[in-house]
């Protein structure tokens, strides 16, 4: 998957060479739905890849804007460059902090983070967490083990962060690859706000 996600960050940064700015603005907005389509269909490899074009067309564009004012001699115009950069990023992370990012600062505690349904099973499951180190976080959010995660993020090469709530439990998983490599199984009253 660290392969992928490169290319598509390279796709991404290489299309200043191809289309000029607002058809990049204009592919920056689309990999955005796309990217919040794939969230709401629990599609997270797909979802990841849109979070790395996406990544890759903001750069692509402020290459591109870059050498626009270079040739142009608007030298004074590179001051808009970090303006730019910083409400894309501003969007891609207000926006979509909660369910993907590269930046690792989003995995805050949200106080309106939803509770599993199926509370009992999942606190069965994680019981002896050491044993479920070198399993794969497939065969841990099967339909009758875990199940899908409330909360989902990632970092770069390959690291993600999946987080289980319950009443009387907060578990978090780290993985490298897809491949359980940290669990913690913190206790506390975890109740609905």
């Amino acid at each position: 998957m660290p392969i992928i996600s490169f290319m598509c960050f390279l796709l991404g940064v290489f299309s200043f060479l191809c289309f000029n700015s607002l058809i990049l603005l204009s592919f920056i907005f689309i990999a955005l739905i796309l990217y919040r389509f794939c969230h709401n269909f629990k599609f997270r490899k797909i979802q990841a890849c849109f979070s790395y074009i996406y990544g890759g067309l903001v750069i692509g564009l402020l290459l591109r804007l870059s050498i626009y004012f270079w040739i142009s001699k608007n030298y004074h115009l590179f001051l808009l460059l970090p303006i730019i950069a910083v409400i894309l990023t501003i969007i891609y992370e207000e926006l979509f902090k909660k369910n993907y990012s590269l930046n690792p600062i989003v995995f805050f505690e949200d106080e309106k983070f939803k509770r599993i349904q199926n509370e009992q099973q999942v606190e069965a499951f994680f019981s002896h967490p050491e044993r479920l180190i070198g399993t794969s976080i497939n065969e841990i959010e099967k339909q009758h083990n875990a199940g899908i995660c409330n909360q989902f993020g990632s970092f770069d090469f390959g690291i993600s962060y999946h987080v289980w709530y319950t009443e009387k439990l907060k578990i978090e998983v780290m993985t490298k690859n897809e491949i359980c490599t940290n669990i913690s199984v913190i206790e506390g009253n975890f109740t609905n706000h």
